[in-house]
């Protein structure tokens, strides 16, 4: 009996191996990942602005991800709560910490931005770069998102300002032309490289059915 299992364990397999097919892709973060927002130790250093009269260190945390799906399949995400009071300008800076080897330094290799978004509505969102190491410029980038309630990777091209090295990142959740409401937007890898956030293909799993179990003579795999 024993024997008859091990077989059928090991056909079973194999079959999985051989027939499963790709249904669909993980987003995933590369190398140069900057931010995961796992824990809450991510929100360290984060100040946020422009939130209106009642901003608290609360406006930003770290939340169980309302959507884990395919795109983000990630266990916590950034949660930030744009009050309805906020300027159309409000965000989050870091301020100093990509200093020395870990400054973001802009190159033709090394221009883009990626941060995954989860809204309700569809506006503007930014990312800012500040201090720039040789004559202290800004530049920023402001990308509309296209979905809601639901994931998606907006890419952020800095391509413009090659050459400069930055020391701050700001980033904008909700930029409307003009604030008329709050707004509740998770962020989720922000990610700085070449390209977008890379993809990896997701199997769909196939169910075996063994039986019967016991069995004396025949054993059936469906």
């Amino acid at each position: 009996m024993k024997k008859i299992l091990l077989s059928v364990m090991l056909i079973a397999g194999a079959f999985w191996a051989t027939n499963a097919q790709v249904n669909d892709t993980i987003i995933t973060a590369g190398p140069d990942t900057l931010f995961t927002f796992e824990t809450a130790a991510d929100t360290a250093g984060w100040l946020v602005f422009a939130n209106g009269e009642n901003a608290t260190e609360n406006d930003i945390m770290v939340v169980a991800n309302p959507d884990s799906s395919v795109v983000n399949p990630s266990d916590s995400v950034l949660q930030f709560t744009v009050h309805a009071d906020a300027d159309p300008w409000a965000g989050m800076v870091l301020h100093d910490v990509f200093v020395g080897d870990s400054a973001l330094a802009i190159t033709e290799d090394r221009h883009i931005f990626t941060m995954m978004v989860y809204k309700t509505t569809i506006s503007r969102v930014g990312i800012k770069l500040e201090r720039e190491i040789t004559d202290q410029s800004v530049v920023e980038v402001l990308v509309e998102n296209t979905l809601v309630n639901e994931w998606e990777v907006l890419t952020f091209d800095f391509s413009e300002v090659v050459g400069k090295t930055y020391e701050s990142l700001v980033i904008f959740p909700d930029f409307p032309e003009n604030r008329e409401e709050g707004a509740v937007v998770y962020i989720d890898n922000i990610v700085f490289g070449t390209e977008e956030i890379t993809s990896s293909p997701l199997l769909e799993r196939i169910s075996v059915n063994v039986y019967p179990v016991p069995a004396r003579e025949r054993l059936y795999v469906q």
